[in-house]
């Protein structure tokens, strides 16, 4: 309810507007039509591709020199299943420069075409189901639920859209997968502009795809590709950061990275110097060091400027002038960011810049060619004592100084104000460890143990967990554990109220849980193996560390597998007998492609014993066979990791 009165002027002038965000027009003339009277409807697939329906026709069509993008779309109904979900026909658009052109609606059935495109109508609904999470984007939903849809129906429907973001200075960019989450008969892409301008195009892994490019129609040049039966999409888990899983089709108006960043440069340009005074004033008593001013500034950009988007047109990108920022205390991305950037250079950094990042791409970002439309994310890289730090000003709650505060690798960037030929690779420092402690406290070998959970978070891991317990109450991290201790124990109890202590200043996090185990030692009389028969014995597993090694998805692949690198986990468990035990210390290691995993066994006193484990990725990418040759390996290694304590009765 908090964003009504900002938005609902614009939400009731959208909802005024609804007879006039579409009309019906022929198809256009630049258009080559896919007819499907041409196609014999008896070689349509029948399979499903899981959702009771197919696409017959996929086919895009984009006249760049007039901001047009005609698509057409036939839908084959292979079940009753799918009749439901197929009647529904949804174009989105952004009204603030989008105008909507519907062509055609044509049901096929047995084989006859019925045209339906004169009753078609639309009901108009508003996307702004993200307010709740601070962004609006000022686009609509046109939305018609078809009358008499029956099985083995084809829907054929043909429509365009008029415009782009003023924004982006008519420059044009397209990127298109060449395979979708259905299988396609036909798949077409067709790309129209004028034959003076020079575009960049390329087609990453077409292996049966052909692109003509040499075809040349009155005053356009004219790309063309088409597929024939295109396969579903088989996307794979735990795919590398950016990595693109199938092949796909480019068009960028821009020839360089540096024409990219003299727009974006322009985009963040500020005309008149903000007026920063009434922050400064706020923040400032006059005895602040220039590092403990770059923390004040950081602290109130991240949390007394709450994140909040309007994502509409022109705002979708251009960030808003500094005061407002200041004044409405509400940003997005790069609103913050920019806000941020003149702060710092108010005190004299003058080295600070936003930073421009895709959080899709990431590194391989650098392999799509030149364009001002591939951005999604703005964050901020300033230089102190020639250091560079990147910082990302919309997470809120970070701990510890600027110095240390963490931020996701987003791979190859833009630095805008940085002239540079191509993008440039991020780089930042990671203390992101997590450390575990786990002590039992062992009374008798008949009483329930004692067990005192600790866990230390660092760095952006102590971010996460900040914002988790903000967000979930106590009691989900304690199900949580509790459950996984049942899998190895019983007659759990849980004795203390979990302690959250926030070290804010250093970024460390520590959670204390306490528990009790019952029955956790056996009685080796019970068992048929006469070693153990007159002692009490424990044998005590990792679970945390088994945990690891089993979120490895040792299925049958064919792309790599990504894995999260830097990372180490760290877990110390302490033993605390009721009587004297002997052990011989001992180190262990275990390498393979993907990680290393150290165990050291050690006696701290006569009583006490400590296993450490230690788990860290050697790499963020397996190829399949180092997957494959990882998974052999892990059984032998989880086989060892296990320690059997016993004692005489």
């Amino acid at each position: 309810m908090r964003y009504v009165s900002i938005f609902i002027a614009i939400i009731s002038a959208i909802s005024r507007l609804n007879s006039q965000v579409y009309v019906k027009e022929p198809t256009p003339n630049w258009v080559k039509e896919i007819k499907l009277d041409t196609i014999s409807l008896e070689t349509l697939s029948a399979e499903t591709s899981g959702n009771g329906y197919n696409l017959a026709v996929s086919d895009l069509q984009f006249n760049l020199s007039e901001n047009i993008a005609y698509t057409h779309k036939a839908i084959k109904v292979v079940s009753y299943s799918g009749i439901t979900e197929a009647s529904q026909l949804t174009v989105a658009i952004d009204t603030s420069y989008e105008k909507l052109k519907i062509h055609h609606l044509y049901i096929w059935r047995k084989g006859k075409k019925i045209d339906r495109t004169q009753d078609l109508s639309f009901k108009i609904l508003n996307n702004e189901d993200k307010l709740a999470d601070g962004l609006y984007y000022g686009k609509i939903t046109v939305y018609s639920n078809l009358d008499d849809i029956r099985k083995d129906d084809v829907i054929d429907f043909g429509y365009s859209t008029y415009g782009i973001n003023p924004i982006f200075n008519d420059e044009k960019f397209l990127f298109m997968l060449l395979e979708d989450d259905f299988k396609i008969d036909f798949f077409s892409i067709r790309v129209l502009y004028n034959s003076d301008k020079e575009y960049k195009y390329d087609c990453t892994r077409c292996d049966s795809a052909q692109v003509l490019s040499s075809k040349v129609e009155g005053n356009y040049k004219i790309l063309e590709l088409m597929k024939r039966n295109t396969k579903k999409l088989d996307l794979e888990n735990n795919l590398p950061p950016g990595f693109i899983p199938c092949g796909y089709f480019t068009v960028s108006s821009i020839n360089s990275w540096r024409e990219v960043g003299e727009w974006a440069k322009n985009v963040f340009n500020v005309n008149d110097k903000p007026h920063l005074d009434i922050v400064f004033k706020e923040l400032f008593d006059g005895t602040e060091s220039q590092e403990n001013k770059i923390n004040k500034l950081l602290n109130y950009v991240q949390d007394e400027i709450r994140y909040m988007g309007i994502e509409s047109g022109i705002g979708s990108i251009k960030p808003f002038h500094p005061d407002t920022v200041v004044k409405r205390r509400f940003g997005d991305c790069k609103d913050k960011s920019n806000l941020f950037v003149h702060l710092l250079r108010h005190i004299g950094i003058e080295k600070s810049y936003p930073v421009l990042v895709n959080t899709t791409f990431v590194k391989e970002l650098a392999n799509l060619p030149p364009s001002n439309q591939v951005f999604d994310h703005c964050i901020v890289r300033f230089e102190f004592n020639d250091t560079v730090y990147y910082i990302d000003p919309t997470i809120s709650q970070q701990g510890g100084d600027f110095r240390r505060t963490g931020i996701f690798d987003y791979g190859k960037v833009l630095v805008v104000g940085l002239e540079s030929d191509s993008l440039i690779s991020m780089s930042s420092k990671k203390n992101d460890r997590t450390y575990f402690k786990d002590e039992f406290f062992i009374k008798s070998f008949m009483d329930p143990v004692i067990l005192e959970m600790q866990s230390k978070r660092f760095g952006l891991n102590a971010d996460m967990r900040r914002m988790y317990i903000q967000l979930q109450p106590k009691d989900d991290a304690t199900d949580l554990i509790s459950k996984e201790l049942r899998l190895k124990y019983t007659g759990i109890q849980e004795l203390e109220a979990p302690n959250y202590i926030d070290s804010i200043d250093k970024n460390e996090i520590t959670c204390k849980y306490k528990f009790s185990l019952d029955k956790v030692w056996k009685d080796g009389n019970e068992l048929k193996s006469s070693g153990l028969s007159g002692h009490w014995y424990y044998h005590f597993e990792p679970l945390s560390v088994y945990q690891l090694l089993n979120d490895y998805d040792c299925s049958k692949r064919k792309n790599n597998y990504g894995l999260p690198y830097p990372f180490e986990m760290e877990y110390e468990y302490i033993f605390n007998f009721p009587k004297e035990i002997l052990i011989m210390d001992d180190y262990k290691k275990w390498v393979t492609s993907s990680y290393t995993i150290i165990k050291r066994t050690r006696q701290l006193s006569a009583n006490r014993i400590e296993i450490l484990y230690n788990y860290s990725t050697n790499k963020s990418i397996l190829t399949p066979l180092e997957l494959v040759e990882t998974c052999n390996e892990k059984e032998k290694i989880a086989n060892e990791l296990p320690t059997v304590f016993y004692f005489k009765k």
